[in-house]
């Protein structure tokens, strides 16, 4: 732990930025303002908590680090404080903007610190254990399934001694892909919103239940946003490039990458056999658009429709919720 400031007074502001690293997390409330570090473990969570309660109503802003962040993120939410992962990309951008072009890990922080002061940040719904869980196995199938397609290539110029390895270690995935398809769906089970949800994804002609639970898990917002807000974090939303008489093709950017390799099959399936997708993407493809934007438009068109329908189990629950909490009234006999 290094001492923050020793000889200044302390400063404190709403925003706090923490660069988050394996080992440590650097921390500040903006430049010019109390700084310091803490290691990246339960002790170092533990005093960044009570750094936070000095400051009622603080809120946190850190980046996105493949996952380096996910503890104390959550360590934080148990106490209640509440906490922004925002895109490095926009914290990088904004930086330039304002002029800062040093790179350290206490600047970092303050310019994490800058983002939460000049950027509106709207509060995001916050992942549940059952959300989490469903996520943790589905990832678990994907690295089985990516496994697995590793070891038959590796059959083509392997000798006697290696394929009774790869035999060995094929059915020992195999067994652990049953065991893990059991657990998803023992979890979905257990939750009567992603129940209902997966069943009315699945009606649609191209999603199966592996599909539908990996949109699940990628995508647990799905039915409480909008069609415009789904698709973007998708990354399946076309943004416009133009200016002045040029008016260049539209693009999709950015998005969750693993959202859409779920989607990605489950559009390739619905092209064929879905009625409504298969006239979509035959209209396009006589319009002259080439094969990988008729595939993202049907990934797009396909991952609205399933918000749309989860939409409606979630609108389902919620009367079902007003019924219950106001009976009808029953008849006086007397009267």
């Amino acid at each position: 732990m290094t001492k923050p400031n020793a000889n200044k007074e302390l400063k404190l502001s709403n925003n706090l930025g923490i660069d988050i690293d394996k080992r440590k997390l650097d921390y500040s409330f903006g430049q010019g303002l109390h700084h310091g570090s803490e290691p990246n473990d339960a002790e170092g969570h533990a005093r960044l908590i009570a750094l936070c309660r000095l400051r009622p109503g603080v809120r946190v802003i850190c980046e996105a680090t493949g996952g380096y962040e996910k503890k104390l993120v959550k360590a934080l939410r148990k106490e209640g404080i509440e906490v922004h992962v925002v895109m490095p990309l926009k914290v990088k951008y904004l930086a330039i903007a304002a002029g800062q072009m040093s790179k350290t890990d206490p600047i970092d922080a303050g310019k994490l610190a800058l983002y939460g002061e000049k950027i509106e940040l709207k509060k995001h719904r916050v992942a549940s254990e059952h959300d989490e869980k469903l996520r943790e196995l589905v990832e678990c199938r994907k690295h089985l399934v990516e496994r697995r397609v590793q070891l038959a290539g590796k059959r083509e110029n392997a000798g006697e001694r290696m394929l009774q390895l790869l035999d060995a270690e094929q059915a020992e995935i195999e067994r652990l892909e049953q065991q893990i398809e059991k657990e998803t769906e023992e979890c979905i089970a257990a939750n009567a919103e992603s129940r209902e949800k997966v069943e009315r994804m699945i009606q649609v002609k191209g999603v199966g239940r592996k599909v539908a639970a990996g949109v699940l898990a990628y995508m647990p917002e799905l039915g409480m946003i909008s069609d415009k807000t789904a698709s973007a974090l998708a990354g399946l939303a076309p943004y416009a490039d133009q200016s002045g008489l040029v008016e260049k093709p539209r693009h999709v950017r950015g998005g969750r990458r693993e959202l859409r390799q779920v989607l990605f099959p489950a559009a390739m399936v619905a092209m064929r056999c879905n009625p409504i997708l298969k006239t979509f993407n035959q209209r396009l493809k006589d319009k002259g658009k080439p094969g990988k934007v008729r595939v993202t438009a049907v990934m797009r068109k396909l991952i609205c429709l399933l918000n749309r329908l989860c939409a409606e189990v979630i609108k389902g629950q919620t009367k079902g919720m007003r019924k219950s909490a106001n009976p009808p009234r029953r008849a006086n006999p007397a009267q």
